[in-house]
């Protein structure tokens, strides 16, 4: 069984789904538009069952998500 790719975008360390077939939405509990767990999403690029681009829609690599996981999530 053939699973679509999704599409991921980074806006400032969140990533948000463009788009993902139903079966990825259902198996990993996202939502189109919605914030995805930097954690699935690495998973999901881990595994080529995703791309991210930026805001800018350019197509990113992996290490760009990866620098997100250094950076506080909250600032005090």
């Amino acid at each position: 069984m053939s699973v679509g790719k999704a599409l991921l975008t980074i806006v400032n360390c969140r990533i948000y789904i463009e788009k993902a077939s139903v079966e990825l939405q259902e198996r990993f509990g996202i939502v189109e538009g919605g914030e995805v767990n930097p954690t699935i999403a690495l998973y999901l690029l881990n595994k080529k069952m995703a791309d991210i681009v930026d805001d800018n829609g350019r197509i990113v690599d992996i290490s760009k998500l990866i620098e997100c996981f250094d950076k506080p999530i909250y600032s005090t």
